[in-house]
C-alpha cells in the first residue's frame, strides 16, 4: 500500500498544502531514490498550476487529480510526477497559445476529463517532434464560427484535432465522488499504517447513501483498531468492503478470497452503452472541424473487456468504422483506452485500416487504436500515426 512515514495527517491545513505533500514524498520508503527525484520535481511544477487555494477547494469539490495526490502509492506518484512534466513541456513551446485557457480547465472539476485528453495528446505530439502547435484555433464551418480543440502543422500542412474524453463529465465525476469518499476521505496516513483495507464499489451512490456507508466503515474503522482483527461490510451488487489490521496481514489472501473480492480498492463502473457513446462523439466532434483540411479526432477513455484484447480492438473498429468513413475530411480517429493491468507485454498490431498498439508504463496500460479513413480526401499521414501511437 505504502511506505513507512512519521507524518501525522491529522491536520486539515496539512492537507490542503502542497509542502506537506512534498514533505511526505521526500520521507517514502516505497519510491527509490531517483523516482523520488522524479516525482518531488513533477509536483514542483504541478504546484505551478495548481496552488494551495486551488488544492483546498478541489479537495471539496472530489477533483480527480486530488485522488492522486491523497493516494501515496508509487503509481500515482509517479503519474502525478510525469503529468506535472508534460504541463511544463507545454508552457515551454513559444508558438502555444492559450495555456492559461487550459490550465483554468484542468483547475475545473467538470471540465478536467476534456482538458486531460488535450495534454496527453499534445504530449504525444510533441515527443513526435510536431511542435507548431496552436490551442483553440478560431474557424469557420459551415458559415459558424469554431474552435477545435488544436491546430497542428506537419509538413507544412494544417491539420486539426478535437480531443474528447469517451463520458459526460458529470458521470466521471460522480464515480470519482463516490470512490474517494469511501475510500481515502476514510483513512488519514496514520491509519494506513496501522490498517489494510479493501474495497469494490458496484454502483454510483447517492449522497446519502454514502453518508450511510461511511458511518458503517468508520466503525468498523474502529473496531479493528481495537480487536486487531477484521470487519467485512457488504450489500449484494452494491459495496463489498474489508478492513483488515496489519497484523493479521497474512491472512489478507485467505479472507478476499472467502468474500469474493480483490485486494485492491475499486469501483464504481459507470461504463455503459460505450459504443453508442463512442460514435456520438465521433459525429459531434466532427462538427468542430473544417471541411478543407485534414482532420483528427481523439477520444480518451477506459473500456472494459474479457478475454481477448485481439478481438476486442477488432470488433470495436467493425463498430465504429463506417462512422469515420462518412466524414471525408477526417483522415484518422484514434482511441486511447487506459486502464490497470499487471504483467503486460507491449505489442503492435498493424493492420491496413488500422493500427493497434499496447504499452504499459507506471503501471497503467494503454491501449492505442488509430482507424485509418481510406475514403477522406486527404492522405494519411503517417508521421501523426505514429504521435499518436508512440
Amino acid at each position: 500500500m505504502m511506505g513507512k512515514s512519521n507524518i501525522n495527517a491529522d491536520s486539515q491545513a496539512d492537507m490542503d498544502s502542497w509542502e506537506f505533500h512534498l514533505m511526505y514524498v521526500a520521507k517514502m520508503d516505497s519510491l527509490k531514490d531517483e523516482e523520488k527525484t522524479r516525482v518531488l520535481d513533477g509536483l514542483a511544477k504541478l504546484k505551478q498550476v495548481f496552488d494551495d487555494n486551488w488544492l483546498r477547494q478541489a479537495r471539496k469539490e472530489h477533483h480527480p487529480i486530488v485522488a492522486y495526490i491523497l493516494n501515496k502509492v508509487p503509481w500515482s506518484q509517479l503519474w502525478l510526477a510525469d503529468f506535472g512534466t508534460k504541463l511544463d513541456a507545454l508552457k515551454q513551446i513559444a508558438a502555444l497559445q492559450s495555456f492559461d485557457r487550459l490550465a483554468g480547465r484542468l483547475r475545473s472539476s467538470t471540465q478536467y476529463a476534456g482538458a486531460e485528453a488535450e495534454v496527453e495528446t499534445i504530449t504525444k505530439l510533441i515527443a513526435a517532434g510536431i511542435t507548431d502547435l496552436e490551442l483553440y484555433p478560431k474557424v469557420e464551418v459551415k458559415g459558424k464560427p469554431k474552435e477545435p480543440e488544436l491546430r497542428a502543422v506537419v509538413h507544412g500542412e494544417d491539420v486539426y484535432f478535437e480531443v474528447t474524453a469517451l463520458r459526460e463529465p458529470q458521470d466521471s465525476l460522480d464515480a470519482w465522488r463516490t470512490h474517494q469518499e469511501l475510500t481515502l476521505s476514510l483513512f488519514d496516513l496514520e491509519t494506513l499504517h496501522e490498517l489494510l483495507y479493501f474495497c469494490q464499489i458496484h454502483k454510483i451512490l447517492s449522497p446519502p447513501r454514502i453518508e450511510e456507508f461511511k458511518a458503517k466503515i468508520r466503525k468498523a474503522i474502529a473496531e479493528v483498531k481495537q480487536s486487531k482483527q477484521f470487519v467485512y461490510i457488504g450489500e449484494q451488487g452494491v459495496l463489498d468492503y474489508l478492513v483488515i489490521h496489519r497484523s493479521n496481514h497474512e491472512q489478507c489472501d485467505a479472507l478476499v478470497k472467502r468474500f469474493g473480492m480483490k485486494q485492491e480498492a475499486s469501483g464504481p463502473p459507470f461504463e455503459t452503452d460505450d459504443i453508442r457513446r463512442l460514435r456520438h462523439k465521433l459525429r459531434k466532434k466532427h462538427e468542430q472541424l473544417p471541411e478543407d483540411k485534414p482532420g483528427v479526432i481523439v477520444v480518451f477513455c477506459s473500456l472494459l473487456y474479457f478475454g481477448s484484447a485481439e478481438h476486442f480492438y477488432a470488433d470495436l473498429v467493425y463498430q465504429v468504422e463506417e462512422t469515420i468513413y462518412k466524414q471525408d475530411n477526417i483522415v484518422l480517429a484514434a482511441i486511447i483506452n487506459k486502464t490497470g493491468e499487471l504483467g503486460f507485454v507491449s505489442e503492435v498490431d498493424q493492420r491496413p485500416h488500422y493500427t493497434l498498439v499496447r504499452k504499459s508504463r507506471n503501471l497503467v496500460q494503454e491501449s492505442i487504436v488509430v482507424l485509418k479513413n481510406r475514403y477522406s480526401k486527404f492522405a494519411i499521414n503517417q508521421k501523426i500515426v505514429s504521435a499518436l501511437t508512440s
